[in-house]
């Protein structure tokens, strides 16, 4: 007698995890004096592994799999980098790293969880460090994510799931053209549903920067193809080269033109004298739950 398909399905999921759990270690170096981080393997599996087994994609439709299957594989694998960092301890890695992550109503992503940061857990939304990734891209781009794990932008859908239940803080790193390291937190993080077009909620600043999201609070997102700001002559994003939370346009335009000094670049407002921007080198999001 055969054993049921659903067994052997998540027998199949446990034994991957086994294999597959390893040594992850990231070389450090630096570059504009951030920890440059190089990612070989995956802390976990990487969502192509578990694809080809064709389990996961099956997961993520209701009545494909059995139920009961499907809340096996939710407790099997990480759905946030606290419980990631677990993962990471256990394959003896201190710094970071690519895990795979079974996120609700996403499915298996690849996200780069920070483990080493006031206590790590962050899950790194945001990263600008080369010019190789463009970001001034289009709604559907900016909605399911895009980039590398040097230049990242994790995606809206995926940022309202994880940040829509419980408490969540943001941190903003931060290093200008003239190689300044600043910092901006935030106590309080969420991202809404697409119907607000992924409305930001943010407050309770503190850090060696400026609050330059303050005003961008309770704003939806911008692209060039999706205008939602508050400016009624023109789109922001169009105009300056970016995608963002636009009011009318903005205090901080961390996706704008990487490389450029000029109001179409990564500025932050008013961190040096008031009523100006700073042009930034780098530039890092990330969230955790709040402790």
């Amino acid at each position: 007698m055969e054993p049921p398909k659903s067994a052997m399905t998540l027998l199949l999921v446990v034994l991957l995890l086994i294999s597959q759990m390893r040594t992850s270690r990231i070389p450090n170096g630096t570059s504009k004096g951030i920890p440059f981080l190089r990612q070989s393997k995956p802390l976990i599996p990487s969502a192509q592994v578990l694809r080809s087994f064709g389990i996961f994609d099956k997961v993520a439709t209701e009545g494909n799999i059995d139920r009961k299957i499907e809340k096996y594989i939710h407790t099997l694998l990480p759905s946030n980098c606290e419980d990631a960092q677990i993962w990471s301890r256990l394959a003896h890695s201190d710094t970071g790293g690519v895990v795979g992550l079974l996120i609700p109503g996403i499915g298996f992503k690849n996200v780069f969880c920070d483990v080493s940061d006031e206590g790590g857990n962050w899950t790194v939304f945001q990263r600008r460090k080369t010019g190789n990734v463009d970001f001034f891209r289009n709604w559907a781009d900016y909605v399911n994510g895009f980039g590398d794990f040097e230049n990242i932008w994790l995606g809206l859908e995926a940022l309202h799931q994880m940040t829509r239940e419980g408490d969540y803080e943001l941190k903003i790193n931060m290093i200008t053209t003239d190689e300044v390291h600043l910092s901006a937190k935030y106590r309080n993080f969420r991202i809404g549903p697409g119907s607000t077009n992924y409305i930001l909620n943010v407050s309770g600043y503190s850090g060696n920067a400026t609050d330059s999201l303050a005003s961008h609070n309770n704003q939806p997102f911008s692209t060039k193809d999706a205008d939602h700001d508050a400016y009624p002559s023109w789109n922001c994003a169009s105009r300056w080269g970016g995608a963002w939370w636009y009011t009318s346009c903005y205090d901080s335009n961390l996706n704008g033109n990487f490389g450029r000094v000029d109001e179409s670049g990564i500025t932050w407002s008013h961190l040096t004298v008031p009523g100006t921007l700073q042009y930034l080198g780098y530039s890092e999001m990330k969230f955790r739950r709040r402790f």
